[in-house]
């Protein structure tokens, strides 16, 4: 019986589980990837066609590989208006699901993994499931000695703001192009200066940084990216606001967070936003980026507890 599922595989992160329903016959498995997306540098996805083979074989001990042990949560820990509250974790011989619960303003996200406190080196946990509307947010570690206590720590939270309201910066498109002899081309780069940014927004904390541009050799394919400070997680809330008039949704875009001085991440905030244009002189006038809502990185530590 063939079964489907979707995995975002990330380089130097922790090893992930792919899960899939229970196979009940003997004999060997085999787990197959057919297509790979890959991200860099703020670029938008390339998709590798392909196939990648895993062999698999069931353990002759499978009975005793399925123990599992239930813990209840422990106690919770408040920082920076953001509470963590523990609830339960199961733990078996291939993982450890944590389960907890997140308390505060409304659209709270992990930023940085939690990790096991007292390992070493760190382990890591990805979250596996919950849901924003409960709160509740589950994540998948390693599998950890039977019988023992877990102590879990996050150290990052984003926040995303929903009293932004209507922010914009006008920029002025065509005389910046001309000023640096772009023309649109695929990996064209300009970098926007102070003196470019003709009008904005009362109260807006951002700036725009950089405008490249992508697509096809043959023109087919437009795209125009704006690279802004800030973490703006929802993209598709950005527009750009030609100069006759129309307005042009994004299609797409990403964010990055950087780390400080000391390693903590969220220590330089950038986001690119993507529009698809059909010709250069879409962009040879001023030109609206519409904003859409902020996030800011909230920092702990929180640590919660688990006992058998």
């Amino acid at each position: 019986m063939n079964q489907v599922a979707g995995v975002e595989l990330v380089v130097g992160a922790p090893p992930i589980v792919v899960r899939l329903r229970p196979a009940t016959r003997s004999g060997p498995f085999k787990v197959e990837f057919s297509a790979v997306d890959i991200r860099a540098g703020g670029r938008a996805a390339v998709r590798r066609q392909g196939t990648w083979s895993l062999e698999l074989e069931r353990p002759d001990d499978i009975a005793s590989a399925l123990r599992t042990e239930q813990l209840s949560g422990s106690g919770q820990d408040t920082t920076g208006g953001i509470t963590v509250r523990a609830v339960s974790a199961v733990r078996s011989t291939t993982e450890t699901l944590v389960t907890v619960e997140l308390q505060g303003p409304p659209g709270i996200a992990t930023l940085a993994l939690p990790r096991l406190e007292g390992s070493s080196p760190a382990v890591y946990g990805a979250r596996v499931g919950g849901s924003s509307d409960s709160g509740l947010a589950t994540f998948a570690f390693p599998n950890t000695p039977m019988g023992g206590p877990l102590r879990v720590r996050f150290d990052e939270f984003i926040v995303t703001s929903t009293a932004d309201g209507a922010q914009w910066i006008d920029i002025a498109l065509g005389s910046l192009l001309t000023r640096q002899g772009i023309e649109g081309k695929p990996r064209d780069t300009a970098v926007v200066d102070p003196s470019d940014v003709i009008g904005r927004s009362d109260g807006l904390a951002s700036d725009v940084r950089e405008v490249w541009f992508a697509g096809t050799t043959d023109g087919s394919l437009r795209l125009v990216s704006f690279v802004v400070s800030g973490l703006y997680q929802d993209v598709q809330q950005f527009s750009l606001i030609l100069s006759d008039g129309r307005e042009v949704m994004a299609t797409g875009g990403g964010s990055e967070t950087g780390t400080t001085a000391t390693g903590d991440i969220g220590g330089g905030e950038q986001s690119y936003v993507q529009f698809r244009f059909n010709s250069i002189d879409d962009l040879d006038r001023n030109v609206r980026l519409a904003f859409g809502s902020r996030s800011e990185v909230v920092r702990g530590p929180w640590a919660v507890n688990f006992e058998p």
